[in-house]
C-alpha cells in the first residue's frame, strides 16, 4: 500500500498518499484494469523486501496481521503483538513497512515512467 501511495503521489498528492497509505490500495483497481503496469512497482517491492525482512531480520506476523499491510496500521500492530514492543521492532517496522517500500516503489515507478510504461494520470484516483 505504501508502494501505491508513493508511486501515485504526483497524481493524487497528500489525500491519495493518506487514503492509500493507511487506507487501502484497492482504490487503484480501476486504474490497474486500464494499465496493469502500475502493479509492477509495489509488487516487485514486496517480492524483494519481504524475504529480506523475514529471513535476515526475523520479522514475523500473526494470521490477523498477515497481508494487511498498512491498512489501519493492522499489519504494524500485529507485528508488534507477534514480535514484541521493543525499539528494535519499531525500527524494523519503520524500515521494512514504510521507508524501504516507499523508496524502492518510487524508484521503480519513476523508472517505468521514463520507459513510458506508466504515464501521468494512470494512477489518478477518481472521485
Amino acid at each position: 500500500m505504501i508502494g501505491f501511495a508513493v508511486s501515485s503521489f504526483r497524481e493524487n498528492r497528500t489525500s491519495g498518499l493518506i487514503s492509500m497509505g493507511i487506507g487501502t490500495s484497492m482504490l487503484q483497481v480501476p486504474n490497474i484494469v486500464k494499465n496493469p503496469w502500475i502493479l509492477v512497482p509495489p509488487t516487485v517491492t514486496g517480492i524483494l523486501l519481504a524475504p529480506i525482512a523475514v529471513i535476515y531480520f526475523g520479522m514475523i506476523n500473526n494470521a490477523e496481521g498477515a497481508g494487511m499491510g498498512t491498512s489501519g496500521f493492522v499489519g504494524q500492530i500485529m507485528t508488534l503483538t507477534s514480535m514484541g514492543f521493543t525499539m528494535d521492532v519499531f525500527i524494523l517496522i519503520l524500515l521494512f513497512h514504510f521507508v524501504l517500500p516507499a523508496l524502492l516503489a518510487f524508484f521503480l515507478s519513476e523508472l517505468m515512467r521514463k520507459m513510458r510504461l506508466i504515464k501521468f494520470g494512470d494512477m489518478k484516483l477518481e472521485q
